[in-house]
């Protein structure tokens, strides 16, 4: 069956970084077909470089969180019936090698559903996989930020589960549709843990599968990282809501057996 590869762009004021990546030119000359979404609704470079590059454009009269936005787009997606729908969930702040679609198609080609993380390059995160997150890594993320205190770096250990960058996935249409898309009670943050725990619970996977010699590179702003800013918090408030849903089950266990 052909594959239709679809990415899916949410920007909010990024249109000078897409310009100067080059990322939707880039897509677009791999024959990956792009839906960008504008949340401020009025982002000039991003409706140009849209323009020069005719992918269709969608723009917010009211900002939206991200969860929201991509189930949006999503929901706006022309899919065809006779072909496999593959969804690239990708961050504008993202530069890609023309290796991309070639390696998406080698890596899934036998493998359906496929819920695939990528090979990243990132300053600030040298680990590939992710532990899950855990109360423990919530606390020394806010001690981190906090006292600027440092924690030896943990890697995923074989045959547990993990997670990885969100800053790139790619998933079958087929899947993101059977877990319901993401969670839009995240607001930003948090929302791409949530969405890969769920898809790979789905199919039964310890974590994504990693599509290797694609050179993607993260440039990160890392704006949580800078204490009691408004991404610090809403950073804060998604870890919290994370951890509350992940353990609530367990929570309420706890609880009963000690009442």
């Amino acid at each position: 069956m052909p594959v239709k590869v679809v990415a899916v762009v949410v920007c909010h004021g990024h249109g000078d970084v897409v310009r100067d990546t080059g990322l939707l030119g880039n897509l677009v000359a791999q024959g990956i077909h792009v839906l960008c979404l504008d949340n401020t609704g009025s982002d000039i470079i991003l409706k140009e470089e849209c323009e020069l590059n005719e992918i269709t454009l969608i723009g917010n009269s009211i900002p939206r969180g991200l969860s929201q936005n991509i189930n949006l787009c999503v929901g706006k997606l022309d899919v065809q019936s006779d072909v496999r729908n593959l969804l690239l969930l990708i961050n504008p702040d993202v530069i890609i090698e023309n290796s991309l679609l070639v390696a998406i198609k080698r890596s899934v080609e036998n493998i359906f559903p496929a819920i695939c993380g990528f090979e990243i390059a990132d300053n600030k995160q040298t680990s590939l996989l992710r532990n899950p997150l855990t109360p423990l890594q919530l606390l020394k993320a806010f001690m981190v930020r906090s006292f600027n205190l440092s924690f030896a770096k943990e890697c995923a250990s074989l045959g547990n589960t993990y997670n990885v960058n969100g800053c790139a996935l790619l998933c079958d249409l087929t899947l993101f549709n059977s877990i319901s898309g993401f969670d839009e009670r995240f607001y930003l943050y948090c929302e791409d843990v949530d969405f890969v725990d769920r898809a790979c619970a789905k199919i039964g996977l310890r974590g994504p599968r990693i599509i290797w010699g694609t050179r993607i590179h993260h440039l990160g702003g890392y704006a949580s990282r800078k204490l009691f800013s408004r991404a610090f918090r809403l950073h804060v408030t998604s870890l919290v809501k994370y951890f509350l849903k992940r353990y609530r089950a367990r929570i309420l266990n706890w609880w009963s057996t000690s009442a």
